[in-house]
């Protein structure tokens, strides 16, 4: 855990950087202005390449568009468009989804009976799971991560005569009753993905800005409030305080944005889908230590990277060539004294239970003098 929060905090100091590897697409990015928000911060391109699977990038040239629908993506056309991105590159074998929030905008209302809510989740979500099973069924490999939303925020945006407009269009709702509204439909679509599993998995974002941010105007500290649960018992449900929105400093246009947030936000929207699963899903190590392309590395340093959840053990490549060193259930390896100025390949190749061996990412490093 201490060596996932350094590399998380690496992820805050540069937010937005890419390192310079060719890259083959791994990740669909599909939905709405959130999922269209981290195609343009690159957001996934700084998760796949700090978490040392610098050759996996996303693509959603065609698929993550603002202002679109569940309901819209969900019509036969749009999913002939997903089906064609699967078809067009098959190194893609996860899908990574935000829908559902134009959805509620434009059908909630404060003044709604609980019956009236439950109505429009339920139709909200059936066009979920038609986009989840289509999907699905385009090839057996391919797994699916719908990431909810987290708390929007009518509170400190209110100056804004636009946030203004769309709150008062809501019924003017307290920070609890929109939050719930939008946790209530939220868990509908964690059902739908559940009833897919393990292929499909919710991510749960609520409270997760809170949880990084604190709330600083209310003299909350970052990680007062709990961070969001995950699959499979998504404990705590919800994550944060629903009693109050995202922080300020999380939200996009300096803070008076409502809905969406700002480029770190984002970058920790999408670190939170690759600890809860999509690192996961690629079977392989990740992490390293020494990090990609470092330089002046001591010569006595070893080596540490982050293994795969579901792996026994790892098959250790280090050396000026590469060279195989053996299997080991350790996650450390001694490379003794190495030579000066001098540049040394390694990557550690997953072993499973039933036998199979996932390759990983070539690393390197140039070691110091």
């Amino acid at each position: 855990m201490k060596r996932t929060l350094l590399i998380i905090v690496s992820l805050m100091v540069v937010a937005g950087a890419a390192f310079a590897h060719p890259h083959e697409y791994k990740t669909l990015l599909l939905g709405d202005s959130w999922a269209q928000a981290e195609r343009d911060y690159s957001t996934f391109y700084t998760c796949w390449d700090f978490c040392g699977l610098y050759s996996w990038a996303p693509r959603g040239d065609y698929t993550a568009i603002g202002g679109t629908t569940a309901w819209w993506w969900a019509l036969p056309a749009q999913l002939a468009v997903i089906n064609n991105e699967l078809a067009a590159f098959p190194s893609i074998d996860q899908v990574h989804v935000h829908l559902s929030g134009n959805d509620f905008l434009g059908g909630w209302n404060a003044a709604m009976t609980p019956e009236q809510e439950n109505a429009l989740f339920a139709a909200i979500n059936v066009n979920c799971d038609i986009i989840i099973e289509d999907i699905l069924n385009q090839r057996p490999n391919v797994k699916c991560a719908w990431g909810g939303y987290d708390y929007l925020n009518f509170v400190e945006t209110l100056g804004n005569p636009s946030a203004m407009a769309l709150w008062l269009l809501l019924g003017a709702p307290t920070p609890n009753r929109l939050n719930w509204a939008l946790i209530n439909m939220g868990y509908g679509t964690r059902v739908k993905c559940e009833e897919h599993a393990p292929r499909a998995q919710y991510v749960q974002n609520w409270g997760l800005m809170q949880w990084w941010f604190g709330y600083p105007g209310l003299g909350v500290p970052p990680g007062f409030w709990p961070a969001p649960g995950q699959a499979p018992g998504y404990n705590p449900w919800p994550g944060g305080n629903p009693d109050f929105p995202s922080p300020p400093e999380a939200m996009g246009s300096n803070g008076q944005d409502p809905i969406h947030l700002n480029a770190t936000g984002y970058l920790f929207i999408g670190w939170n889908a690759l600890t809860a699963c999509l690192i996961d899903w690629t079977r392989q190590a990740w992490g390293p230590t020494p990090a990609m392309d470092a330089t002046n590395v001591p010569r006595n340093q070893d080596l540490f990277w982050v293994p795969n959840a579901s792996a026994v053990a790892h098959d250790v490549y280090f050396g000026t060539g590469g060279e195989y060193r053996g299997r080991t259930t350790a996650t450390t390896y001694d490379t003794g004294w190495m030579a000066g100025n001098t540049h040394y390949w390694w990557k550690i190749d997953e072993v499973y239970g039933d036998s199979s061996v996932q390759g990983g990412w070539w690393w390197h490093f140039k070691t110091g003098s």
